[in-house]
């Protein structure tokens, strides 16, 4: 048995990172998740703990909530690569496939709340995109409100276990790395809203701590996007 305070699905880059470290600066035991977790200098630096581990290995998920019984906080910021374009130019089973993160979400939640005992909230980080409408986002737009609409149901179905959501816009993460055309994305962005800037992963992970640490909050959807949903 592990005694951990916090669950960080997707925990050993940019988002997921920065709340592992948000949570483990104010003193609470966590433990991140992700394929190559081990591998992070960061989560070693910070002396989080942190295992590989799959979300979709399902099977896996009763081994590790059993060994895991202490934990009051999950949040959930595995990113799937979903494929941008046009409806005329995608891939509908493609798309399909990559939904697969939308049920193993449920999946998570469902056992969580009927194995762990101690378990006072779940944190969803879905996107901004979900209250735009821009061509060439069906795919996104589709995953993210639907994350939204996930936890404004349970909030009322799971209580008093508290589900929130973090939406953020661009934010500058590691996903972001390596794409060609990376500085136009980041100039339109910018161009596009209030604020004129791109957002950093601990503004989120901030964001994220906040919703799970506050005892009166649940369906909530924070918008962390510099001002693009206005």
């Amino acid at each position: 048995m592990n005694n951990y305070d916090v669950l960080v699905f997707g925990g050993s880059s940019g988002i997921g990172l920065a709340s592992a470290i948000e949570f483990n600066k104010n003193n609470l035991s966590v433990l991140a998740l992700s394929r190559n977790a081990t591998a992070s200098d960061e989560l070693k630096t910070n002396g989080i703990a942190a295992i590989n581990y799959n979300i979709l290995d399902i099977e896996a998920l009763p081994t590790l909530l059993q060994t895991t019984p202490s934990v009051k906080h999950i949040v959930l910021t595995t990113r799937f690569p979903l494929p941008w374009g046009l409806l005329k130019d995608i891939d509908i089973c493609e798309s399909r496939n990559y939904f697969e993160q939308l049920w193993t979400y449920l999946l998570v939640i469902k056992e969580a709340c009927n194995s762990l005992k101690r378990l006072e909230s779940i944190t969803i980080i879905s996107g901004a995109i979900s209250k735009n409408n821009k061509a060439g986002t069906i795919n996104v737009k589709l995953m993210a409100s639907s994350l939204n609409e996930v936890a404004r149901t349970l909030a009322v179905e799971i209580a008093p276990i508290r589900i929130n959501v973090v939406a953020p816009g661009l934010v500058d993460t590691p996903l972001y790395d390596g794409i060609i055309n990376k500085d136009q994305i980041f100039d339109e962005f910018k161009a596009s809203v209030p604020l004129h800037r791109v957002g950093q992963a601990d503004e989120i992970a901030k964001a994220i701590y906040f919703v799970a640490s506050n005892k009166n909050m649940t369906g909530a959807i924070i918008h962390i996007d510099g001002g693009a949903t206005l």
